[in-house]
């Protein structure tokens, strides 16, 4: 095993972590900076230090970070501000302080699993009471967070009680089930040392694994044992939003290392997660990258729903190969500032769909606000808007007129006598749009 390399590796995340988080802070984006800090927060669970974990989610959920009146940086909310209410946040954050208050006490009892209470005693005993506390919480919460309408099978439907949650709840309820077997942790009990990154406030979303990154060892490994790299076309069990029992699925360029819901309890670190990032949450921060998963925005009238609906269904292949995520407004939550979740996912797609039609041209929110702040980012080289005709309307001259429309020669959607094999030519030009994109 390449020692050096598994550093190196590590080294790199916490550098492109720390890079990100600075960004955010310098340009005051707090969704971004409470997503970041909940990855750097999983980095450390990898690397064996719960502490330094619990100090980000800290910061993540509780605290925030004031502005600073001499370099001009902006305050950041935490998640659970009553101003910021970022109910993804809050869920996430609580689950990873479960599992960073369950790494303390394996820590400290010296075991992964089993007679908790023989060494550490009480303290051991008090740690494993508050992470249940948190992981029900969480579980809680990702209850409030699940799909109504699922069009695919992404809630996680409970074992037990049949309810449906948040495809995340899978994680936490696993965790759960874990304790009950006197499981504690999945990850290293002794720290695995890597050169200091450079350190900075915290911020968005997961950092994809570069090809020749490296992943924790796999179950039957001796604890605190370090990376290994991964090889290309490797397999790796899939999300922790998957049923349990789920095949393996090969780990495709950019996606993310994570602790797997069903991982076997031996195995000292975590696992590699095939991630959708965040898939009805806001997105997060990007570095445009190879394999990287493409964040779409959606914009349409709401008297539009059944087109949406139906090129939500013609993009299911891209969305299951990992290639995009979708998001529209029917994925904001009860409870959370409607505006701040649009703005925060239009600003960070790479791809914005219009979906074009008279109700949505006499929109004073889709035309004034979406679509100019669209054109705005395409203009800069942003993102890339691809204008979609679902109904007939005089469009010429509008913002859009200069660019390239969707179905071919702008043939509006339900014109079609076969609407499937419109929206299939949509689907073929976004992939196009995609491939282009993140070659």
């Amino acid at each position: 095993m390449d020692e050096s390399r598994a550093q190196r590796a590590l080294v790199s995340a916490e550098e492109a972590l720390a890079e990100g988080l600075k960004i955010a802070r310098d340009c005051g984006y707090g969704i971004y900076h409470i997503d970041l800090l909940l990855e750097r927060a999983r980095l450390h669970l990898f690397l064996g230090k719960p502490e330094t974990a619990l100090k980000d989610l800290q910061l993540a959920l509780d605290t925030g970070i004031p502005a600073n009146e001499k370099t001009g940086q902006p305050e950041l909310l935490a998640a659970t501000h009553e101003h910021c209410g970022y109910a993804w946040g809050i869920a996430e954050g609580l689950h990873l302080r479960g599992e960073a208050l369950l790494l303390q006490a394996a820590q400290a009892s010296g075991k992964e699993r089993g007679e908790r209470g023989e060494e550490g005693g009480e303290n051991v005993e008090q740690l494993v009471g508050q992470a249940k506390e948190c992981l029900n919480e969480a579980l809680e919460r990702y209850r409030d967070l699940r799909d109504p309408e699922p069009t695919e099978d992404n809630n996680f439907v409970h074992p037990e009680t049949n309810e449906e949650y948040n495809y995340k709840a899978a994680a936490t309820w696993q965790t759960l089930k874990d304790l009950e077997g006197d499981i504690l942790t999945h990850y290293p009990l002794q720290p695995i040392q890597t050169e200091t990154a450079a350190q900075s406030p915290p911020g968005p979303a997961s950092v994809p694994l570069a090809p020749g990154a490296t992943a924790p060892h796999s179950a039957g490994d001796p604890p605190g044992a370090a990376s290994v790299p991964l090889a290309p076309g490797a397999t790796a069990p899939l999300s922790a939003g998957d049923p349990p029992g789920a095949a393996s699925v090969p780990l495709a360029p950019g996606a993310t290392a994570s602790r797997s819901a069903g991982e076997t309890p031996a195995t000292p670190g975590g696992i590699i997660e095939s991630r959708r990032p965040m898939t009805s949450e806001p997105y997060g921060e990007h570095k445009q990258m190879e394999g990287h998963q493409l964040n779409v925005f959606v914009s349409y009238s709401h008297k539009d729903e059944e087109y949406r609906e139906e090129l939500d269904n013609h993009l299911s292949i891209l969305k299951r190969q990992g290639t995009i995520a979708t998001w529209n407004d029917r994925k904001i939550t009860a409870g959370t500032e409607w505006e701040n979740q649009i703005d925060e996912n239009l600003e960070s797609a790479e791809i914005v769909l219009l979906l074009i039609s008279a109700d949505f041209l006499a929109s004073d929110y889709c035309y004034d606000i979406e679509l100019k702040r669209a054109i705005e980012r395409h203009d800069a080289g942003e993102a890339r808007v691809i204008p979609v005709i679902v109904r007939s309307v005089d469009w010429k001259g509008a913002p859009f007129g200069k660019l390239q429309a969707l179905p071919k020669d702008g043939k509006p959607v339900s014109t079609w006598d076969d609407r499937d094999v419109a929206f299939t030519q949509v689907a073929e030009g976004i992939r196009k749009a995609v491939d282009e994109l993140n070659p």
